[in-house]
């Protein structure tokens, strides 16, 4: 065989498979490229779709803080009616598309919302699931101010008689002042005030708070205390009281005064008769102990002056402790002296450690006990009490120190009370001609009758009173009546008036008025029948014995749309048939405004000075919604609100007093759908629509 021509074939052969190869790795690359170039393509075109997505994340975002409240909830109640949730318009963006899902409202009226927004590019899309919080608007949210306590008095308020509080299970009163309360309380959960809180009679609250001082005798059930100030607990019937907490000095003395415990910052005093702290008694303070009760533990970083029972007692003090009197305990710890004068047999029925030294008068009981320091005393009898206590110079003595949490002030916000801005939202508006003295009514928005100005005046010739007229003589006397005749009177006869005016004043007196927002420009005096209305003055407010006011919301559709007002007690007269507000009754729907949440309101600025604001709730009274006073409210016998108190204090000054005498009871019980008194017209611009705050608080891919 010819190796050097078997060498040539192979030499041929790796030649050709080398070409072979060489195609195969052009193709394998030429793959790759393509592959490449592929990936590289469907990566652009993801990446620009993602980005489009993410950019919609955003625009969504800035979309809902130009929503108001009343536009979310539209948004909330179109959304409950589709399923596959509402698909959202977006224009000057191209290639984005988003998808409403869900809006979930918590107790706060902060919202939760969820939205799928997708963004695409060259034939493929992303897809981000984005959920927001969209907070509540400060000022309320929309048209309405925030929400009212219980009571709330920007004064100082004086409580003579009883006030009751029914049906309420957080009643609140935040008073900017001092409270002087010598009758009783029951049903309220707080009365947190700006000043000094004296209370002296009997009363069940959960919860009292104050920036200035608690003073409090007879007979009280308090859970919580809580003042920034001093707290005062003296003699008196048995009182039963939680915790109480301070920045200042407590003292319990005399009677029955206790509590279950106490922490402050400054001293605690508990002297003379029974009163006692049956639990914790916390303080960075001193404690001075003289009561014959036993105290249960007492930690404090100043000194300790104990004379009480065993309860048995824990002492832990950081200062110097005595034990005199009746001074037992079962343990005792001090980092300073400690100084035992109790009596025969009396000392510390446990142990006993001191930081410093002891001094023993003589006849006192330790049971045993270590010291730091020096022990000074007579020399023990063999029939003395046991005095079984050691030196020991390096023994360490532990005691924590109390740290009492800053009490926080109690804020109460300002209030602003203008009925001059509530003017054209009413449906019957009351003045007087300013150079003829004719008194004139301006209605709107009100069935079977037109819109406009009309006098009020009288037909002379059948002596019908107080009717609407197109024009009227110098005597009042109608000279061209509305036709078919009208009026807004329900006299106790055709031929009694019910509007009359003197001396910057309207009074109303009969048996009822035409239902709806009515506002007098003046003071008003509502006399002792039973309205249906919101009564809005510029002046002040008051009425007779016996009055009974519904606002529109609590009486409903029935009461306030229909001539059917059994449930009030009233029997519509022919000559009001069919007069009811249009902007409140649609068909057989009632729309709740919040002016109808408002039985009285009164007050306003007028050419920069605050006029009027007053009003005064006569005797056996029932008001059935809140009342609003723009200055004071003063309330006399048996009067029943059913609603909110709001006392505005915004011409009185710092010194001015909202007075409450005799029985005032306040009933939040089975109250109506569609009335909400703590939701009160907005009357200044703090409380007009404001940008809510959107927050993307979460994302994914889907």
């Amino acid at each position: 065989m010819d190796i050097r021509k078997q060498a040539g074939v192979v030499n041929t052969l790796m030649v050709g498979l080398m070409a072979v190869g060489l195609l195969a790795s052009t193709a394998v690359g030429i793959n790759a490229i393509r592959s490449a170039q592929k990936q590289q393509l469907a990566l652009h075109a993801n990446t620009q779709a993602t980005a489009r997505a993410w950019d919609g994340v955003e625009i969504i975002r800035l979309y809902l803080t130009t929503l108001t409240a009343t536009q979310l909830t539209a948004l909330s109640t179109e959304l409950a009616g589709l399923p596959n949730g509402k698909t959202l318009s977006i224009t000057g963006v191209d290639h984005l598309t988003a998808k409403l899902v869900s809006i979930v409202t918590d107790a706060s009226a902060n919202r939760r919302i969820t939205v799928h927004i997708t963004g695409s590019g060259a034939d493929t899309t992303a897809t981000i699931q984005a959920i927001y919080t969209l907070l509540a608007a400060s000022g309320g949210g929309g048209s309405t101010p925030p929400r009212l306590a219980t009571v709330n008095v920007n004064s100082h308020l004086k409580m003579t008689g009883n006030v009751t509080v029914v049906g309420g299970t957080s009643a609140n009163f935040l008073v900017d002042g001092d409270v002087d309360l010598s009758g009783s309380v029951s049903g309220v959960n707080e009365i947190c005030a700006t000043g000094n809180v004296v209370i002296g009679s009997a009363i069940t609250v959960h919860r009292i708070c104050s920036n200035g001082n608690l003073t409090l005798s007879g007979a009280a059930n308090v859970v919580e205390i809580e003042v920034v100030g001093d707290v005062l607990l003296k003699g008196g019937a048995a009182s039963s009281i939680g915790s109480i907490k301070a920045n200042g000095d407590v003292s319990l003395t005399g009677g029955s005064a206790s509590a279950g415990s106490i922490i402050t910052k400054g001293d605690v005093s508990v002297t003379g008769g029974s009163a006692t702290v049956s639990g914790v008694l916390n303080t960075e303070g001193a404690v001075n102990w003289t009561s014959s009760k036993g105290a249960s533990t007492i930690n404090a970083n100043g000194n300790v002056v104990y004379q009480g029972k065993n309860g048995p007692t824990v002492i832990n003090s950081r200062g110097t402790t005595t034990l005199s009197g009746n001074g037992n305990v079962q343990t005792l710890n001090s980092l300073g002296q400690i100084v035992l004068s109790s009596g025969y047999g009396l000392g510390v029925q446990g142990a006993l450690t001191g930081g410093s030294g002891l001094t023993y008068t003589g006849q006192q009981k330790v049971v045993s006990g270590v010291v730091v320091g020096a022990i000074s005393g007579p020399v023990v009898k063999a029939w003395d009490p046991v005095m079984n206590v050691t030196r020991d110079p390096s023994y360490t003595v532990n005691i924590p120190v109390v740290n009492a949490p800053v009490i926080s002030p109690v804020l109460v916000p300002s209030a602003i009370v203008d009925v001059y801005t509530l003017k054209n939202s009413a449906n019957y508006v009351f003045e007087i001609e300013p150079v003829t003295g004719k008194k004139v009514v301006t209605v709107r928005n009100v069935s079977t009758i037109d819109n406009g100005r009309y006098y009020i005046g009288n037909i002379g010739s059948n002596g019908y009173k107080d009717y609407l007229c197109k024009a009227v003589d110098a005597s009042g006397d109608c000279t061209e009546p509305v036709s078919p005749y009208k009026t807004l009177c329900q006299g106790y006869s055709a031929n009694n008036s019910c509007f009359t005016y003197a001396n910057g004043a309207w009074s109303i007196g009969g048996q009822t008025m035409a239902p709806g927002f009515a506002y007098f420009e003046g003071g008003l005096n509502v006399g002792n029948g039973v309205y249906i209305n919101t009564f809005a003055a510029t002046g002040n407010i008051t009425t007779s014995g016996s009055t009974k006011v519904y606002s529109p919301n609590y009486a409903g559709f029935t009461g306030t749309c229909t001539d059917n007002r059994t449930a009030q007690g009233i029997t519509t007269a022919t000559r009001l048939y069919g007069i009811y507000p249009s902007d409140l009754c649609d068909g057989s729907t009632y729309k709740p405004s919040s002016i109808g949440n408002v039985a009285l309101v009164a007050g306003g600025y007028l050419n920069g000075n605050y006029v009027g604001g007053d009003i005064s709730v006569g005797a056996s009274n029932e008001i059935y919604g809140s009342v609003i006073a723009g200055n004071l409210l003063s309330t006399t016998g048996n009067t029943t609100i059913v609603g909110r108190i709001q006392v505005a204090n915004q011409r009185g000054g710092t010194n001015a007093t909202t007075t409450w005498t005799g029985s005032t009871t306040i009933d939040l019980r089975n109250l109506p759908s569609g009335f909400d008194p703590t939701q009160t017209p907005c009357m200044s611009t703090s409380c007009q629509p404001v940008t809510p705050i959107a927050k993307t608080f979460w994302t994914r891919y889907l």
